[in-house]
């Protein structure tokens, strides 16, 4: 995704920053593994799977890999400079605080309604305006939005298959509509971010990759159902942050040859 906005404001790959993906791919890693270690779970029923089964397996290496991450997130954080982590402040506190139980507080992510909109925040932030330090006339907002929508557009179906586990207090998407109803919202924020690409980018290749991420988007969330499997959402929805590159670059590398 970080490569994907370079080439979105530079139209270049050769501008791009390796110390801030480096802080990202560490910083994420860490966040991700220090839920799964320090984090609360409030009245969620268990849910197994071959994944869960392999943390709990593993849970003892954790905190190795937890301090492994910590320590290259502060080396490249450094490397990056003291401006770049200044703009990154909110979303190392909302990554923090999303699943900390301290005293009577038990995390951002147990707050109802806000859940899923905190983590398409987070992404999208980290994505936009940390690279205003880094690269000239970069387009901020618009990068912001255009992220927003398409991390909101396939993190929403994850609430979808948690339905039958999450408490009815934390108030999901899913909760307050029902199944239909939450695709159609997916599919919709997945229309305008196709909307707003069309509307502020003139440049053909990235308008003919993001309708074909549109396209397979509204494909695999027109499929999602609770309490599916993890290979739908982790290799198809969360496999659109990857593909979304590849598409990009290929499509930029045949307009350039």
């Amino acid at each position: 995704m970080a490569l994907e906005s370079t080439l979105l404001a530079n139209k270049t790959i050769s501008l791009f920053d390796i110390n801030y993906a480096l802080l990202l791919f560490f910083s994420t890693h860490l966040a991700y593994h220090f839920q799964g270690f320090f984090g609360y779970n409030a009245s969620i029923k268990p849910f197994y799977s071959p994944r869960h089964l392999f943390y709990k397996i593993y849970k003892p290496q954790l905190p190795f890999i937890v301090a492994i991450s910590g320590v290259l997130s502060l080396f490249f954080a450094f490397k990056c400079g003291f401006t770049v982590i200044l703009y990154l402040v909110p979303v190392i506190i909302i990554s923090a605080l999303y699943n900390l139980k301290l005293g009577l507080f038990i995390g951002l992510r147990h707050i109802p309604y806000i859940k899923t909109f905190l983590i398409a925040f987070v992404w999208a932030y980290s994505l936009s305006f940390p690279f205003h330090v880094m690269y000239l006339h970069f387009p901020i907002i618009f990068i912001f939005i255009r992220n927003f929508l398409f991390v909101l557009a396939i993190t929403i179906p994850f609430d979808l298959r948690d339905l039958n586990r999450d408490p009815n207090w934390l108030k999901t998407i899913p909760q307050i509509l029902n199944e239909n109803d939450t695709r159609v919202l997916s599919i919709t924020l997945l229309n305008l971010y196709f909307i707003i690409s069309w509307m502020f980018n003139t440049h053909g290749y990235y308008l003919i990759g993001d309708f074909i991420l549109f396209i397979i988007g509204s494909l695999l969330i027109n499929i999602t159902r609770p309490d599916q499997g993890d290979k739908l959402y982790l290799m198809g929805l969360d496999g659109l942050l990857i593909l979304k590159f590849f598409v990009v670059y290929i499509l930029l590398w045949i307009q350039q040859s």
